[in-house]
């Protein structure tokens, strides 16, 4: 059976190494919000960058779209060559749904990627929102933007960057945590051993002090509550109580063995000297 003073520390070590597992999981959630926040900032930025692009290409060339040697309709050169700039994952999409310009990012990625961002990009709605795609070897978070000029025969610009890793821990903080966590938490049983061991040690004096007053001779002594802690002070009182009514009780029990010893005296007497009348041999029989 393990001592309290064991147990209390186990409990309170274990509460406080759960205790930092809270407040390490609640920053590290709160970093990743943060963090992925700040990835979207970066996404609109780019979307931004990039609407700016066929803005001032739509002004500089008039039509954004060109007729190419098989009669389709595809994004002229120029405004291609200025989107290469924007960096991340770039798509650009006409009225029509068809792919105007993809980035390199996007070029370079496999079918199945490049099939899972397509159904991606499909289900993004336009605006601030972005969404975060898992492909086989990255993770995107996306961004869409509608193209407010309709005459440039655009629809929307989907702009993406990686997430992929960042919002894994420095190395240094997690060593720090893996350090720091573990020291606190031993530094801090070790105080809570001192200070359980100091108030054990007072409640062993207690104790001693009552084992050598309830030895039945030594009743009238009391337990001193000098510096003693609330807790241990209420304690003492009642203890110090339950020995005056144990003196008390004591005190009537020694008044009755010596009320019953006088009352008992003089009768005694007299039949122990009528026994000794009756046992000597010069006493008649008729006396005895």
């Amino acid at each position: 059976m393990l001592p309290i003073r064991v147990k209390i520390v186990f409990v309170f070590a274990g509460t406080l190494l759960a205790a930092a597992a809270v407040v390490v999981g609640a920053l590290s959630a709160a970093r990743s919000s943060s963090i992925y926040d700040d990835q979207g900032y970066i996404a609109l930025k780019h979307a931004e960058l990039a609407m700016r692009v066929i803005d001032e290409g739509h002004d500089s060339a008039g039509s954004m779209l060109t007729t190419d040697d098989v009669g389709r309709r595809v994004l002229q050169q120029r405004t291609r060559n200025l989107l290469r700039i924007v960096p991340g994952y770039v798509v650009v999409i006409d009225q029509k749904g068809s792919l105007q310009f993809t980035s390199e990012d996007v070029s370079r990625l496999s079918n199945d990627d490049w099939l899972t961002l397509q159904h991606g990009i499909a289900g993004l709605p336009n605006g601030q929102t972005a969404g975060v795609i898992t492909l086989s070897n990255d993770r995107v978070m996306i961004l869409a933007r509608e193209v407010s000029d309709r005459s440039t025969e655009l629809d929307r610009v989907v702009a993406g960057v990686r997430v992929t890793g960042v919002t894994a821990w420095p190395p240094e903080l997690t060593t720090t945590v893996i350090v720091v966590v573990p020291v606190f938490c031993v530094l801090a049983s070790w105080v809570a051993w001192l200070l359980l061991g100091m108030m054990f040690t007072r409640l062993g004096r207690i104790r001693r002090e009552v084992a050598d007053i309830t030895d039945g001779r030594s009743l009238h002594r009391r337990l001193s509550a000098d510096d003693a802690e609330p807790e241990l002070a209420a304690l003492i009182a009642t203890l110090n109580a339950m020995i005056a009514r144990l003196e008390a009780s004591f005190q009537a029990l020694r008044r009755f063995t010596a009320d019953a010893s006088h009352e008992l005296k003089t009768p005694l007497a007299v039949l122990r000297a009528d026994v000794e009348r009756a046992m000597n041999e010069s006493t008649s029989v008729t006396i005895r």
